[in-house]
């Protein structure tokens, strides 16, 4: 591709990297849309789909890489209009298990990685860049038949809230317009039925006063009201986790990016070094129902992030021994496994860190981190390939990135030991 928009490696990285970083980008706003229950679950997936194909079929027919930029953006943001519906619908339903069940879902995008590759790479020799792209458009349209089967949980208890706005507009409900902390008697007023026998004058006036008493708060209050229950404060593990998924995406969007060039690099033919790709998804589907398998049986998934990472940190950091083909294939098998069951803690982090109540806007926000992580590691990755013009450099510096996502697990795992300490000590 770097000779067909005739640009460099960093700017081919962050352009290629637009899918999945604006995906995980566009997940706060979408957040914010399915909380206010404006648009079905189901319309957002299937809008999102048809978005999303198109983006991929119309670049395609590009030649210029800013715009294949613009429509790996546009494609990006329709995944993620299918992605965080999905997401949040699966802790609406499964609250209890939903690690387990996001880890069983996450499967399809690994053997994606396993076959995509190869079918994209046997289009682009016998139908040219567009043909490929146009069949990968093809193959995103399905789609489509997964969105139409999301539906949204009907009064859940406990839920995430989804489309539950729209619900509490269209029936009769309580709304208290006093703060019940003041000293003023508390008024209600009712929603589609209104009680004849308030006092309208009384009601008046007390609401008169109450946002007296609102106004007359400084500027400094409000701020300090703002940051007290700010999601951050509220949800202080949520913070901790934010760069150990920050690091996770910066290391995967490059690992998957640069894997296949660097086996060129190495004088590997390209359609022999295509296959990496595909042992890398093989390990992936592995590690993954090996994750699948252990969660079933209750093993802690953080602790099973630590010592993945701990594994894909030394395949990184030994890369200038890998010189054959057969160790290269090796390498991106334990890779794909370690780095592809790793992704699952994109949820498993916010589940563990976050209330029910909190988790669609923390969801957003994880994803707006990972989005951010996979287009600065795409990019600052190809520029240590223009800069030295070695891949070797770019995995050694994926290897020190990986080990310090290791040091931030384990400061996470011992700040939700104390908060559970905490809370044992309060419940006792």
């Amino acid at each position: 591709m770097m000779y067909v928009f005739s640009t460099n490696a960093s700017s081919l990285g962050l352009v290629c990297s637009m899918p999945t970083s604006m995906m995980s980008l566009s997940s706060l706003p979408m957040a914010y849309i399915l909380k206010s229950g404006h648009i079905s679950p189901r319309v957002m997936a299937v809008i999102g789909a048809i978005i999303s194909s198109l983006g991929i079929i119309i670049a395609g027919h590009l030649t210029s890489v800013i715009a294949l930029g613009f429509c790996l953006t546009i494609t990006g943001i329709g995944l993620s209009m299918g992605y965080l519906p999905s997401k949040v619908l699966l802790n609406d339903y499964f609250m209890d298990d939903f690690i387990l069940m996001n880890s069983i879902g996450n499967l399809g995008s690994t053997v994606g990685a396993l076959v995509v590759p190869v079918i994209i790479e046997r289009s682009l020799q016998a139908y040219g860049f567009s043909g490929a792209m146009l069949i990968l458009g093809g193959i995103s349209l399905h789609a489509i038949v997964g969105s139409v089967t999301l539906r949204a949980k009907e009064c859940p208890r406990k839920s995430t809230g989804i489309g539950k706005a729209r619900k509490d507009s269209q029936e009769t409900e309580e709304i208290p317009l006093i703060n019940p902390n003041s000293d003023y008697q508390s008024v209600d007023m009712t929603v589609g039925e209104p009680d004849i026998s308030v006092d309208h004058e009384a009601t008046s006036t007390d609401i008169s006063q109450y946002q007296d008493q609102i106004g007359e708060e400084s500027p400094r209050q409000r701020l300090w009201h703002w940051i007290r229950h700010c999601i951050f404060v509220e949800e202080p593990l949520m913070s901790l986790s934010l760069p150990c998924l920050f690091l996770t995406s910066s290391i995967l969007q490059s690992w998957f990016l640069f894997l296949v060039p660097r086996a060129e690099w190495r004088r590997i033919p390209s359609s022999t070094a295509v296959l990496l790709s595909s042992f890398g998804g093989g390990g992936g589907i592995i590690g993954r129902i090996l994750c699948i398998v252990l969660l079933y049986f209750g093993v802690d998934f953080i602790v099973v992030f630590l010592i993945v990472g701990v594994i894909s940190s030394t395949t990184f950091l030994i890369d200038p021994l890998l010189t054959s083909f057969p160790a290269m294939c090796a390498t991106a098998f334990v890779q794909g496994m370690c780095l592809f069951s790793s992704s699952l803690g994109y949820g498993a982090f916010i589940k563990v860190a976050v209330s029910n109540e909190n988790f669609t806007v923390a969801s957003g926000i994880s994803g707006l981190v990972v989005g951010l992580g996979g287009n600065i590691g795409s990019l600052l990755s190809g520029m240590i390939k223009d800069k030295t013009g070695s891949y070797t450099k770019v995995f050694l510096f994926l290897g020190f990135a990986n080990c310090l996502t290791v040091i931030l697990t384990i400061v996470f795992l011992a700040a939700r030991r104390r908060r559970d300490h905490l809370s044992l000590q309060e419940n006792l």
